[in-house]
């Protein structure tokens, strides 16, 4: 078992893995890979310690654009005064916009007899 690919680790060759059972190449495999882990957490490890010693200063946080969430509903109730009450109007009123309306309309319509389409 020689280390080919420079890992600290060696997988075992193809004519020793001939020779062993699958329970053994099982085995020597598991080993193997096991051993790899190990050595990989202590790279991490050493990474992660090497980290830690460092000041990384953050990247500033993207401006947001639009209003700030919550200022809508708090301007409105503060600072807005209270909404004026509905104008009201009188039935006369009332009854001489609908009959100005009924004009315009019997207008249109007799116009529209009028004229052969």
């Amino acid at each position: 078992m020689t280390p080919e690919h420079g890992y600290g680790y060696s997988l075992p060759d193809e004519t020793s893995m001939k020779k062993l059972n699958s329970v053994q190449q099982f085995t020597a495999l598991r080993s193997a890979l096991t051993s790899e882990r190990e050595t990989l957490q202590a790279r991490l490890r050493q990474i992660d310690s090497a980290f830690s010693g460092a000041v990384l200063s953050p990247e500033p946080a993207p401006t947001r654009r639009g209003r700030p969430p919550g200022k809508a509903n708090q301007a409105m109730s503060a600072s807005a005064p209270a909404r004026k009450p509905r104008r009201k109007m009188s039935a006369e009123a009332r009854a001489k916009i609908g009959a100005a309306q009924k004009l315009r309309w019997s207008k249109t319509k007799a116009d529209s007899a009028k004229k052969p389409s």
